[in-house]
């Protein structure tokens, strides 16, 4: 490569002004290593500080793709879980919208059985009603009956008006049949009972199939009575047991209903959680994304440029190195040599024909009070000392070589511009160290500040699961009481169930026990009577033709005695048939209650149950999670406490000198801006 011809005279030109000690070839040899060295030194520099920023990149980038990618995850189990609960929602709408539709069905089930419940209880009324009003109508009527079945002796005239009203009545009573309703023979009997009855004067009684029609119908309608009744108690019973069904499918349906509206709650509450976190990581996300590809094209940018002035400067330093080699070489530095002493008379002479004014010109002096007054100023020793040795320079007396105002000026501006070179690079190892320490404090500031948050946020959160764990247990051990209680008071409530059953079954067969034997009585004296009363009507015809008075009274048998038993036999039936008919009411009502308790009792056990494994599950994953916690704050406490060790390090390192620094720094500046004008000052004086 060939050195430019300005270039080897402006080396030859700077060679001459040094001084007589060294050839000028030789010095501009010397300036030559000089500009090699500082070109590699300044090359060197720039790798490391590239270096640096080349590791900054790496890091940086590192981080930003850790944050897209977790980013990213959050995005994904977001979206996942806004699925999630969308559907949860939609679904548990739709169960709760079916769950409202049984609870209104089921209402209307349930009154409309109320409804036909309270009007079958209004006709069963009325028939019991009528039951009651035909039996003592009926009893009434067979007393009055039974009060005359007795004969009696009279006139003619008498006699034959007793039969005459007692056919009227037989009439009347003749319209009862055993298809008669209850309705109809308590109108007959009634119209019967306000009828005028014979007096005692005497005649032969004649209505004992009357007698007989009544009683049957009498029985007959106790029976259907009974029949009645017990049709009554199976419909409260069939009612209870359907009440009862429905009103636990109305309670089932709210309860899982309501259980669904509050998991619906929380379904919201997730999808809007989720719905933020989603929006929070898409922006972060995208942030970050624009900043690490801003990021990617500055480094990149960077590097090409940093490639670039490399391979200028090693270009710049093979040209220095040629041109070092060619002036080393025997056409220069050898020519020199043997030509020394002309050439040194030569460069003498035109030193001095180039020596138009004294050594202390004004412009040398200007720059000399430049320094000066910045060494005064600044209280600086360094810019004193280049002070001094310019001085000395100036007052020295030249020895040997002819010294010009352009070889002391030349000397002045090197020991200006060694001292200014060297200001420069502590100023760039300052700079260095100033990025290294921004770079460490930023990154243990954001370490610190995220160790510091992870651990007040699995603090806070083993608060709370602990509170939670705590809440549960209290609550699960006063569910398990509860459930307990529950079971005692079901099993308390069916062993008396049992007895009470037991008891009634008891009472109800000893009453229909002893319906049969009052019923077989009565059966007994009724037939007796009944034959009695045959046997006295056949005596009486037989007689008719005989003197009346000449015969004695014909025997009928007690029965007006037997009247009474009877009735009081009938009315002890009747006790015992509503003995009857009472204790099964109250057996089956007893039974509902039994039945309705149970039910609820279920029910309420059922949830108890339900709730308790809820809660129990709850509490067995949420004490999971806080041994998880606790190891993840053990964790992060051990990272916080090293990041804290590395800030106490980086600040006994970067933030306890930053003062005296940034005051050196400050100071170094000024001196170089000094140097930097004093050596302006000085430009001038090349001519």
């Amino acid at each position: 490569m060939q050195f430019p011809a300005s270039l080897t005279c402006l080396l030859l030109a700077a060679a001459v002004a040094s001084g007589a000690q060294v050839s000028p070839v030789q010095k501009v040899i010397q300036l030559l290593d000089g500009m090699r060295d500082k070109g590699k030194e300044e090359m060197a520099t720039e790798q490391t500080q590239h270096d640096e920023f080349t590791a900054f990149c790496e890091d940086t980038l590192r981080d930003k793709r850790r944050l897209i990618t977790e980013a990213q995850e959050v995005i994904d189990k977001s979206t996942a879980d806004i699925e999630k609960y969308d559907a949860s929602i939609l679904r548990l709408t739709t169960e709760i919208d079916n769950h409202n539709k049984d609870i209104d069905a089921a209402t209307k089930e349930k009154d409309d059985a109320i409804a036909l419940r309270k009007e079958e209880a209004n006709d069963f009324k009325d028939m019991d009603t009528d039951y009651d009003e035909s039996i003592e109508a009926t009893g009434k009527a067979l007393s009055v009956l039974k009060a005359q079945a007795y004969n009696r002796k009279q006139a003619a005239t008498s006699k034959a008006q007793g039969l005459l009203q007692e056919s009227k009545n037989d009439l009347s009573l003749l319209q009862l049949t055993e298809n008669s309703s209850p309705r109809e023979a308590k109108q007959i009997l009634a119209s019967f009972l306000q009828q005028k009855q014979p007096e005692a004067d005497g005649y032969t009684f004649q209505s004992s199939g009357v007698v007989n029609m009544l009683e049957e119908l009498k029985a007959k309608f106790l029976q259907e009575q009974q029949e009645l009744r017990l049709e009554e108690a199976k419909k409260v019973n069939a009612h209870a047991t359907t009440k009862i069904v429905l009103e636990g499918q109305i309670k089932a349906a709210t309860s899982s209903r309501d259980d669904k509206l509050g998991f619906k709650k929380t379904a919201a509450q997730k999808l809007a959680t989720a719905k933020g976190d989603l929006s929070e990581a898409q922006t972060s996300k995208a942030a970050d994304s624009k900043y690490s590809k801003d990021l990617t094209m500055e480094c990149a940018k960077k590097a090409r440029d940093f490639r670039a002035r490399q391979k200028l400067r090693a270009e710049e330093l093979v040209a220095i190195q040629q041109a070092s080699d060619i002036i080393a070489g025997k056409s220069v530095l050898g020519a020199s040599d043997k030509h020394s002493r002309h050439l040194q008379l030569q460069s003498s002479a035109t030193a001095l024909l180039s020596l138009s004014s004294p050594l202390r010109r004004p412009d040398l002096k200007k720059a000399m009070e430049i320094l000066q007054e910045a060494a005064t100023e600044l209280q600086s020793s360094k810019l004193n000392m280049v002070v001094e040795q310019a001085s000395s320079l100036m007052q020295q007396e030249p020895s040997g070589a002819v010294r010009t105002d352009r070889s002391v000026i030349t000397q002045i501006k090197n020991t200006m511009q060694q001292l200014l070179d060297k200001m420069a690079e502590q100023q760039q190892a300052e700079i260095k160290q100033k990025y290294y320490c921004d770079k460490e404090m930023g990154t243990n500031k954001l370490k610190r500040a995220e160790k510091t948050e992870a651990v007040d946020s699995l603090d806070a959160e083993i608060d709370g699961l602990s509170s939670s764990v705590t809440k549960l247990s209290e609550e699960t051990a006063e569910l398990a009481a509860d459930i307990t209680k529950i079971a005692a008071a079901m099993q308390n409530a069916t062993k008396l169930r049992l007895e009470e059953k037991a008891e009634n079954k008891a009472t109800v067969a000893d009453a229909q026990e002893a319906q049969k034997a009052v019923t077989q009585a009565l059966g007994v004296l009724q037939e007796f009577y009944e034959q009695a009363g045959k046997a006295t009507v056949l005596t009486q015809i037989e007689s008719e033709d005989a003197s009346a008075e000449a015969q004695p009274q014909p025997y009928k048998g007690m029965q007006a005695a037997g009247g009474g038993v009877i009735g009081l036999l009938e009315a002890i039936l009747e006790d015992f048939s509503r003995l009857e008919a009472d204790t099964v009411a109250s057996e089956e009502s007893a039974q509902r209650e039994y039945q309705e308790f149970m039910t609820d009792s279920k029910v309420d056990k059922a949830d108890k149950e339900t709730s308790l494994s809820n809660k129990q599950s709850t509490m067995e994953s949420q004490n999971g999670t806080l041994a998880e916690k606790r190891a993840d704050l053990k964790l992060s406490e051990e990272q916080l406490d090293a990041v804290n060790k590395e800030y106490v390090t980086l600040k006994d390192e970067c933030v306890g000198k930053s003062g005296a620094a940034a005051e050196e720094s400050a100071k170094r500046l000024a001196e170089i801006a000094g140097l930097k004008k004093a050596l302006a000052a000085l430009s001038g004086n090349l001519r």
